[in-house]
């Protein structure tokens, strides 16, 4: 079966005179479903003008020249219908007069032949325009052409007692053979257009999965410059690209390492950005773990808020980006140690500031590149208080600190008079978790050139680790007498 679907594809995917028959109609702009539309629509023709061509045939072996009009006239009215559809691509007039022709011409051969025993049931062709309808016309219009076929259905009924003495005296045999022969026929023509049909379906499937791939690629690609909530809004259209804003209560995150131009300045290019890279990766990784939207990289600055286009309210959107702040500082300890193995001799440190307040937040650009960003003063002082900030310290204003006092420790700080802000800025260091701190405390580290110092009070007795430490003292002194 599969053998058979694949040839059948290499047989309508070569540009063969039969393709281009088929095409006819087809223009510019067509989607791939209004082509498989017109190529059903001339098979139909084509194949039906055959059945047309051979019930002509044996009306006029007979003399029936009158019933001969109507098959015959069935192969013209089809030849001028795909003309016109060539010439004017106008699908909907075409497709009304094939479907027109099929349904009626069926029967008026039958009532000139005397009848659906004389004809052999030459009405069952009819079935025909009922299918391809069914295949390029919506519900409505599909009921219209079976009542229009159960009512000339009904019709013969009731006619066909009164044209029965037109019919011609044909032995038995002979009415069999054109029963036999009207149901072969209607049958390999239901299965020639179902090739067709399957045949075009299996390549627009194939079109369309590799549409759908390269989409995909390309939605993979976009997702590498956009933050993940950013991201899922826009294609999933709950956000609209254009040029908008508003005003928003976010907490707004800026980090950076402290003297980071000075300390890295004397390290090779791809040294620096390698170490770079690390850096943005792991902070990047723990600020969408904390559904953080990442607004931009500034060299090694990053500037991250909370609040949209996601928010779990004012104060879990605080506390998540405190957890988050906290988290990248832990994570900075196992850096240093991890780059201090690698050579990078001077140690990084990060610092960062959060605020917590009403921003305008949107699309802001042109219409033809926009970013999505936030602005105002509260964005500032955020910015501010990161550069206001110690080494591996996290620096907030009361705002935020309002927010995240019941579950995170914090000492207060120097009060600051800000360019653009009107009041006195309380500032607080956050020191940790609740529960947490005391923990903190009790580890100590220390790393300069050459030396790298960790300890862990909660692991080591004092005692035991003050006794480790004077006999590396002693060493380092027995060394320093004998050099």
């Amino acid at each position: 079966m599969t053998w058979m679907r694949s040839k059948k594809n290499m047989i309508f995917m070569k540009p063969s005179i039969l393709n281009y028959i088929l095409s006819i109609g087809d223009k510019s702009g067509d989607s791939e479903q209004e082509k498989l539309q017109h190529h059903f629509l001339v098979a139909m023709g084509l194949l039906m003008s055959v059945g047309g061509l051979l019930w002509g045939s044996i009306c006029l072996y007979f003399n029936l020249f009158i019933s001969a009009m109507f098959p015959l006239g069935y192969i013209a009215v089809t030849f001028i219908n795909l003309i016109v559809f060539y010439i004017f691509k106008n699908f909907v007039f075409s497709r009304f007069i094939q479907v027109l022709i099929s349904l009626f011409l069926p029967y008026f051969l039958q009532w000139s032949l005397g009848g659906f025993i004389a004809s052999g049931g030459v009405m069952l062709w009819a079935m025909l325009s009922l299918i391809g309808a069914s295949t390029f016309q919506n519900a409505r219009l599909n009921l219209r052409w079976l009542f229009a076929y159960l009512f000339l259905t009904a019709l013969s009924y009731f006619i066909d007692p009164y044209v029965e003495k037109y019919a011609l005296n044909l032995p038995h045999d002979t009415l069999i053979f054109l029963v036999v022969m009207n149901i072969f026929f209607i049958s390999a023509i239901v299965f020639g257009l179902n090739i067709v049909f399957m045949a075009k379906k299996d390549i627009l499937q194939e079109q369309l999965f590799k549409v759908e791939k390269e989409k995909a690629e390309i939605s993979s690609k976009l997702s590498k410059y956009l933050s993940p909530q950013v991201y899922n809004s826009i294609f999933s259209g709950k956000k609209d690209v254009q040029l908008e804003s508003y005003r928003k209560k976010l907490t707004v995150f800026f980090s950076d390492i402290k003297n980071f131009t000075k300390t890295t300045d004397s390290m090779e290019s791809e040294s620096l950005t390698a170490l770079l890279n690390d850096y943005l990766n792991e902070m990047s990784n723990i600020a969408i773990q904390y559904g953080g939207t990442i607004d931009k990289y500034i060299g090694d600055a990053i500037m991250i808020f909370f609040g949209d286009p996601d928010t779990k309210g004012e104060k879990e959107d605080a506390l998540a980006c405190v957890n988050m702040a906290i988290e990248m500082r832990d994570k900075m300890q196992d850096l240093r140690k991890k780059w201090a193995d690698q050579g990078i001799s001077m140690p990084l440190h990060i610092r960062m500031g959060m605020n917590t307040g009403f921003c305008t937040v949107g699309n802001f650009g042109s219409d033809d590149r926009m970013d999505y960003t936030i602005i105002g003063g509260q964005v500032n002082l955020a910015s501010r208080l990161e550069s206001l900030a110690k080494e591996d310290m996290i620096l907030i204003s009361y705002e935020t600190y309002a927010l995240i006092k019941d579950q995170i420790i914090c000492e207060k700080k120097e009060t600051y008079q800000v360019k653009g802000i009107a009041y006195p800025v309380k500032t607080f260091e956050v020191k940790g978790r609740i529960g947490e701190v005391e923990t903190v405390r009790k580890k100590i580290t220390q790393t300069i050139p050459g030396l790298t110092v960790i300890l862990d009070l909660n692991e080591v007795a004092a005692e035991t680790a003050e006794k480790e430490l004077s006999k590396i003292i002693e060493q380092i002194q027995f060394k320093s007498e004998s050099a």
